[in-house]
């Protein structure tokens, strides 16, 4: 016989009690990296009209999109596919670092101590996914 008030488990545990583990869901990426979002002059195929470019000096990781509301679920893309970066530049737009920004929430929330660092307005060079936004259009017009 059960006795009376015992709690019992309808569900896993893990699901129930989320550990501190969350760290270990994404592979660690090194090094600096650097995001943007860049606006080709032409809708694609299938109607995006942005592309989210993460890039480290040696690799370029584009996704497009149809808004840049979807930016957060990019973001979540990249470090499920790729990895989450341990240091992140970004430009100042309000997609990256408004107060109910999406991207910002996520990599809050499962960065576990990611750096995080956004280049002044209006200044390219301080943040080097322009030249990954130069080298895919560089490329999209010699395929094209």
């Amino acid at each position: 016989k059960r006795q009376q008030g015992t709690r019992h488990a309808s569900f896993p545990l893990a699901r129930q009690y989320p550990t501190a583990h969350d760290h270990n869901r994404f592979s660690r990426l090194t090094g600096h990296w650097y995001a943007d979002v860049m606006f080709p002059k032409c809708k694609s195929v299938h109607g995006d009209t942005c592309t989210l470019v993460m890039y480290n000096t040696e690799f370029v990781w584009p996704r497009p999109m149809q808004t840049q509301q979807e930016l957060e679920e990019a973001g979540s893309q990249f470090a499920t596919m790729v990895g989450m970066p341990e240091y992140l530049t970004t430009d100042g737009a309000a997609t990256f670092i408004g107060r109910n920004s999406g991207w910002r929430k996520f990599f809050n929330r499962n960065g576990n101590g990611i750096k995080m660092d956004h280049s002044a307005p209006y200044k390219q060079r301080g943040n080097l996914a322009e030249q990954g936004v130069k080298l895919l259009k560089k490329r999209m017009h010699a395929t094209m």
